[in-house]
């Protein structure tokens, strides 16, 4: 593998066993990186976040634990590459090459072509933070990992809100009336989310086992929700990525703005990404379902509690076009994302926003075959969950303070309560026993119940 640098139309290498003498004249020379292996936009947009932020003077080393990048030829660590972007930090572009993509320029300075290298670290902290809570490891701080997803969540959704707020602004089409940002900040509910998880921190008597059902509700939801900012960072990943394909851009570009406009604060309970190749070949006026048209599968709840199933579907019999399909339980919704398509040029147009979305998961993104009647089993398990994020804080003041009368009468508690009996009771249990079960009890079983 080598890293080339280009002087005055003459290549100079460095390689394995090739050391090179930079001179100072920095304006001479063009940084290009040479990768012998393809990369997905993900890994190449984080490898180029890491060289801009190198350029500019901006990386620290404290979080090299959170890079998950590929070094590209000749250069064996994140401190040969820092110093080779700090004698080149006054250049405005540098190259990167891959076998598919070779000669890929990035602008470096003055252009938003890179979106922020901070978004890459607050996920990859986050889901580290995740696996450790998932996997039960002993020793984990509670407070110290609220802490962590609530700054993360502040400063992943500021980051994308920016990204688009000076992206409309450049172009002159800013308006105060549009929306911006993913989610909305509501200080009060984060507040309130610290302030549980610290009285549950500190807990030392009996309480403590007993709470843990209500916690774990407690971290989910803010986990859906982290899962949809990952989504959104997935798409800017690669849509920003200078590899991305015009019929990509159409397609996502539809996407972005349609998401939007549309939804905020939605929780994200699983992505599906289609395992199996799509069948048919070009042949799209007697393509179906059945052969697999449908590419991604995304399962969330609307402030409401309602669920929600959007599909990401190729072009097929009846709809010639890249579309999405949404089913709210109220009605279907049907939007294009592309102009008519005669042949297969759509038809990998959600290859890289899959494999960007594998990377941050939460718990959340899963790969294999999904038929329609996998769907069934996804809503009632998302029933479940709902139910159990709206229900912990019952269980919560019930073991905190011995008596929840007041939160328990709250109509959402009420219908969460019944919620769980109903799934509770057509697993198994009965009906008579559940009634008389306490909030800690119910929560309990219900967790047992939802699909890790």
């Amino acid at each position: 593998m080598r890293w080339r640098v280009f002087l005055n139309g003459e290549t100079v290498e460095h390689g394995e066993n090739v050391r090179i003498q930079v001179i100072t004249e920095m304006s001479l020379f063009m940084m290009h990186f040479t990768f012998d292996k393809d990369l997905t936009y993900a890994h190449l947009q984080f490898f180029a976040k890491t060289v801009k932020c190198m350029m500019l003077e901006e990386f620290s080393f404290e979080n090299s634990g959170l890079l998950d990048i590929c070094l590209p030829d000749g250069i064996v660590s994140l401190e040969e590459l820092n110093d080779i972007c700090l004698k080149n930090k006054d250049d405005a572009t540098f190259y990167v090459s891959t076998p598919s993509h070779p000669e890929v320029e990035y602008v470096s300075r003055r252009s938003r072509q890179i979106p922020n290298l901070e978004t890459n670290l607050y996920l990859n902290g986050l889901q580290i933070s995740f696996d450790e809570y998932k996997e039960n490891r002993s020793g984990i701080d509670y407070l110290s990992l609220a802490d962590r997803m609530l700054v993360a969540f502040i400063c992943i959704n500021t980051d994308i809100t920016n990204y688009f707020f000076f992206k409309a602004s450049d172009k002159g089409v800013f308006n105060w009336d549009e929306k911006y940002k993913p989610c909305l900040i509501d200080i009060e509910r984060l507040r309130r989310f610290k302030g549980q998880i610290a009285l549950a921190a500190t807990e030392k008597s009996v309480k403590k086992d007993l709470l843990k059902d209500s916690v774990k509700g407690l971290f989910m939801d803010f986990a859906y929700q982290c899962g949809f900012l990952a989504f959104w960072s997935c798409l800017l990943d690669v849509l920003t990525c200078p590899c991305c394909t015009s019929q990509e851009k159409e397609v996502l570009g539809n996407l972005v703005q349609f998401i939007l406009k549309n939804y905020s604060n939605i929780y994200v309970y699983h992505l599906v990404v289609e395992a199996d190749c799509i069948k048919g070949g070009d042949k799209i006026e007697t393509r179906g379902s059945a052969e697999n048209t449908t590419r991604m599968k995304m399962y969330f709840t609307m402030a409401d509690d309602r669920p929600v199933l959007m599909r990401l579907d190729l072009p097929h019999e009846g709809h010639p076009y890249v579309h999405i399909n949404i089913d709210d339980g109220v009605e279907n919704i049907h939007v294009p994302l592309s102009e008519v398509v005669v042949g297969d040029e759509y038809d990998h147009v959600f290859d890289e926003l899959q494999s960007a979305l594998l990377k941050y998961n939460f718990n959340a993104t899963k790969y294999y075959h999904s038929p329609v009647a996998k769907d069934k089993e996804i809503m009632k398990d998302m029933r479940y969950r709902t139910a159990i994020l709206n229900y912990s804080i019952c269980a919560f003041f019930y073991t905190m303070i011995g008596n929840a009368t007041k939160i328990c009468h709250d109509p959402v508690i009420i219908n969460a309560r019944a919620t769980l009996e109903e799934l509770l009771e057509s697993d198994g249990f009965k009906k008579v026993e559940l009634a008389e079960l306490s909030p800690n009890d119910i929560l309990g079983m219900a967790m047992n119940e939802i699909k890790e």
